[in-house]
């Protein structure tokens, strides 16, 4: 906590005079010097630091600013995304599709294709070749990951009622 201020101090810098300071017993050259330009100017300093944080409320900025800089050479490699269209987990898929992302963006797909009546094995065998095609042209560090969804959003599917209803 800071000191009280000097009643005494405080006078000799609001009313400084030669003559008063020579009869004071208190007065220290350079001390005194700056107290009493402390005690004289302290109103118009409090009036700025005012104007200033009012200033800065106003625009609802900071002087502080957040950069978001890249790391050079630095890339997240793409990730890719094999789809599933089946209802559970344990029913049989019924369409397969794939996408793959970079930096947030659809760089390639896949169109879905009807797996209806495909025997499991060769599911996993076409699932197996198209994760190589795809690491070997996209970069084999990338995220492979296997997302299910509902047969109800099968874009075959939705395209068919689509045209039925069109007709």
């Amino acid at each position: 906590m800071p000191k009280r201020t000097n009643p005494t101090c405080l006078d000799c810098g609001l009313n400084w005079s030669h003559e008063a300071a020579a009869g004071r017993r208190c007065f220290v050259g350079r001390a005194c010097i700056s107290k009493r330009s402390r005690y004289r100017n302290r109103a118009d300093d409090l009036e700025r630091q005012a104007a200033a944080n009012s200033r800065r409320k106003q625009t609802g900025s900071s002087s502080r600013r957040v950069l978001q800089l890249p790391i050079i050479g630095h890339r997240t490699p793409p990730k890719i995304q094999l789809i599933l269209y089946r209802d559970t987990k344990d029913s049989p898929v019924h369409a397969i599709a794939a996408k793959v992302w970079d930096d947030g963006e659809c760089v390639a797909e896949v169109e879905a294709q009807h797996t209806i009546g495909v025997h499991q094995n060769k599911l996993r065998e076409t699932l197996k070749q198209w994760k190589a095609v795809l690491q070997a042209e996209y970069g084999e560090q990338g995220e492979v990951k296997i997302s299910s969804l509902p047969v109800k959003h099968c874009p075959i599917c939705q395209q068919a009622e689509s045209d039925s209803d069109v007709e």
